[in-house]
């Protein structure tokens, strides 16, 4: 949301000042209490005047206490006492400790300057005030977002050229998170976690966001060691799916897929009943990504904003829940985007695990299909798949095919991990000339997916060739009676070798005196051409 960030000066005044925000965290698992959230539901400032009653809109909206959800709220260290964390105790105590809330607070030095540029006279003392903010609210909250959206030009104030450059951002990150670790007081609510500021999604725009987005991130991984990292927030907006798909693939991709995510600013610039389904649509895509094996999950999702006329000011009212839901469409129409939030709470999506979904069993194979073409009457020789569990834990799987005409074996087994080899075999003698399709199915109903397939497609094609001709040099001669009569089994004493069923002519199984009657109606000589209709 880079260009919300020029209203700002003009936005700042006593009580109401506002200012454009959104996060998504990841944290180390051991640093995650129990106590944070089960579900994926989220908003970004409550709305709080202090001395007056903790709004109930949100608490209602959101199914708390019951349920609860995730909040994000904004402190200010350097600003008036209204941004300044002992401002927000009574809402922090109300939310944590009444409403079954787990608070993320994103810790700015100013407006306009989100972290203290090295210039400041405040810079080597700041983390020092971020130590002093999170004592003041630790009793509530636990995970720290340190600065917003430092590509952007309205958030570098006194830095040069107003940029905040990701080296400049990761010595800062470091500087804070070890003042937290080695001096703040614990938390209740968890182990501290000390996230690094979510980017303006996007690439550059003139003025507004000098720097694109994953790249200011990645160059701000890379001059952080991984140890030292605890979390990210990142946003996501209209471009939904791919804005959060390419910030979790740029952190998979430095080697940190065991952090946790959350999207803690999201929303959409449109009418009202757009803004509705888009919330339905999001929570509905970020959980179906999340219940993916082997997908970096998002612990939440919190839009931007809630709050409209308290610490927003009436600055983001196009965005706005509250706003929508005092001025739009009437409460229980599917346009209206706080029942829109209320129906989608109802569905209890969960938060998303910590770092990676674990793969669990999950079916491997190879080759997935075949292709095959013989001869009318000809046989196929076998084929040979693999089978194996491209997961954790033990895969037990059974195999069963459609077709008539083949068969597996073995017909079922476990994988850890190795590879098993399992064998087709083809009957193809009463295929007809044409097209013929079968689908061999392998299933564990513990892996993910259940079922995984292989497919044998076969082409049956009238022959070229006499029946007799053995050899396939299109002649019918000596050398093709002593394959016969090595072949022989007489009446009923099939069924003939495996390298013999060609010289069973009339498919009965055996090769006996009537096969030879029809051997001898095929015989053309040496140079002469034998006709392939000669057994009809």
């Amino acid at each position: 949301m880079a260009k919300r960030q020029a209203k700002l000066e003009w936005a700042l005044h006593p009580r109401h000042l506002w200012v454009a925000s959104g996060l998504l965290l990841v944290v180390f698992a051991s640093r995650l209490s129990a106590a944070d959230s089960a579900y994926l539901y989220g908003i970004h400032w409550w709305g709080h005047t202090q001395g007056q009653g903790v709004d109930t809109g949100p608490a209602t909206m959101l199914d708390c206490p019951t349920y609860g959800g995730w909040d994000l709220e904004t402190v200010i260290t350097h600003s008036a006492s209204w941004w300044q964390a002992p401002y927000f105790t009574g809402l922090y105590q109300d939310l944590y400790t009444n409403k079954n809330m787990t608070i993320i607070t994103r810790i700015d030095y100013d407006w306009g300057e989100t972290v203290p540029s090295p210039t400041n006279p405040n810079y080597a003392s700041w983390p020092t005030s971020v130590v002093n903010t999170v004592n003041t609210l630790r009793n509530y909250c636990h995970i720290w977002l340190i600065g917003n959206e430092p590509n952007i030009v309205g958030e570098g104030n006194n830095w040069p050229d107003n940029h905040v450059t990701p080296a400049g951002y990761a010595t800062i990150y470091r500087d804070v998170r070890n003042a937290i670790h080695n001096s703040a007081q614990a938390s209740p609510a968890g182990e501290h976690i000390v996230l690094i500021a979510a980017p303006s999604p996007g690439g550059v725009i003139a003025g507004v966001r000098w720097m694109d987005g994953n790249q200011w991130l990645g160059q701000v991984i890379d001059n952080i060691p991984a140890d030292e990292i605890d979390g990210f927030a990142i946003h996501a907006y209209g471009n939904f799916h791919s804005d959060y798909v390419s910030q979790l693939n740029l952190i998979d991709g430095k080697g940190l897929q065991s952090r946790p995510v959350y999207i803690t600013e999201w929303n959409t610039v449109s009418s009202e009943a757009v803004m509705a389904q888009f919330v339905r649509d999001c929570y509905a895509d970020l959980n179906t990504w999340n219940q993916t094996p082997g997908k970096h999950n998002i612990r939440c999702l919190c839009w931007f904003v809630y709050d409209a006329d308290q610490q927003a000011g009436g600055g983001w009212n196009s965005y706005s829940i509250e706003y929508w839901k005092n001025n739009g469409e009437p409460a229980g129409s599917p346009n209206d985007v706080y029942t829109a939030f209320q129906q989608t709470v109802d569905l209890r999506y969960p938060a998303g695990l910590v770092g990676t979904r674990p793969m669990g069993r999950s079916i491997g194979r190879s080759p997935e299909s075949f292709a095959r073409e013989i001869y009318y009457r000809d046989e196929l020789a076998n084929d040979t798949f693999e089978v194996w569990n491209a997961g954790t834990d033990t895969l037990n799987y059974s195999i069963t095919d459609n077709a008539v005409w083949l068969s597996v074996d073995p017909s079922s087994g476990s994988s850890t991990g190795e590879h098993d080899t399992i064998a087709i075999s083809y009957d193809t003698k009463d295929l007809a000339i044409g097209s013929h399709s079968a689908t061999i199915t392998i299933s564990d109903p513990a892996a993910s997916p259940p079922t995984t397939t292989v497919t044998v497609s076969l082409s049956v094609v009238d022959s070229p060739y006499a029946p007799a001709d053995f050899n396939r040099d299109t002649i019918v001669d000596q050398a093709d009676l002593s394959v016969f009569l090595s072949c022989l089994t007489g009446r009923d004493a099939g069924p003939p070798a495996s390298d013999c069923k060609r010289a069973d002519i009339d498919w009965d199984n055996d090769v006996d005196q009537h096969d030879f009657g029809l051997f001898q109606r095929c015989i053309s000589g040496t140079g002469n051409p034998a006709d392939p209709d000669c057994a009809d």
